[in-house]
C-alpha cells in the first residue's frame, strides 16, 4: 500500500518537480521546529530548513522507501544541524565573543558611538556625502 507521500515522491521522480512543493508545504513547519530545537536560533533554523529541502530534492532518487519520506527528512535535518553546530564552533569570532563580558556587549549600540566626538565628525562627514 502506497501512502500519500509515496505517491507524491513517485510523481516527482516521474518528472513533475512542482509536486515536491506539496511535500515542502506539508513538512516545513515540523522540520523548522526540529532544527530550532537543535540550534536554538531562529535564523540558523530557517537556513537549515531551506538546506534540508534542497538536499532532499537533489537526493530524492536515493530514497529507498518512498513511504518513509518524513523519517528521511528528519535524518537529513539532524545531520545538517550537527554540521551547522560543528561549523559554528569553528568560527574565529566565537572565542572573542565568549571572552567578552555580556554586560559590555549589551551596552554597545549605535547611540554610544554617536556620543563620541570623533563619531560626530564621522557622522557629519558621512551625512555630507
Amino acid at each position: 500500500m502506497r501512502t500519500e507521500d509515496g505517491y507524491i515522491v513517485n510523481k516527482c521522480l516521474e518528472g513533475d518537480p512542482a509536486s515536491f512543493g506539496l511535500l515542502v508545504d506539508k513538512y516545513k513547519a515540523g522540520i523548522y521546529a526540529l532544527a530550532y530545537s537543535k540550534l536554538g536560533n531562529f535564523h540558523d533554523a530557517e537556513d537549515v530548513t531551506q538546506e534540508v529541502f534542497i538536499k532532499a530534492y537533489e537526493k530524492l532518487r536515493t530514497l529507498r522507501r518512498w513511504d518513509n519520506f518524513l523519517a528521511w527528512l528528519h535524518a537529513i535535518t539532524l545531520n545538517l544541524c550537527k554540521d551547522w553546530i560543528r561549523a559554528r564552533s569553528r568560527r574565529p569570532d566565537r572565542e572573542f565573543i565568549a571572552d567578552q563580558d555580556p554586560r559590555a556587549l549589551r551596552s554597545l549600540s549605535i547611540d554610544s558611538c554617536r556620543e563620541d566626538p570623533l563619531g560626530e565628525v564621522l557622522h557629519e562627514a558621512l551625512d555630507s556625502l
